[in-house]
């Protein structure tokens, strides 16, 4: 059985929280409180995802939203013959 990754988990923690509030955004306050993550971990987390598209933050409200870069990850999925598809 594989170990677990804290940092794995609290990243798989913030996109599906926002996956579950896809027409939502949310500020770093709101998100650590959802998503029980402590501020400084939580900054560091989005920023990186928003730096990789998978996270989008507006710049005047400061609130984070689901990225442009899942769309791409999403249609990767659909078209692997193995998940589930026409098997």
């Amino acid at each position: 059985m594989p170990r677990s990754s804290p940092g794995v988990a609290r990243v798989v923690g913030v996109l599906d929280f926002l996956a579950e509030h896809p027409d939502e955004v949310f500020n770093l306050s709101e998100l650590c409180r959802r998503v029980d993550l402590n501020k400084a971990t939580a900054h560091s987390l989005l920023g990186e995802l928003t730096d990789a598209g998978y996270l989008v933050r507006d710049p005047v409200d400061k609130t984070y939203g689901l990225g442009p870069r899942l769309l791409a990850v999403g249609l990767a999925a659909v078209g692997y013959t193995g998940c589930g598809g026409d098997d």
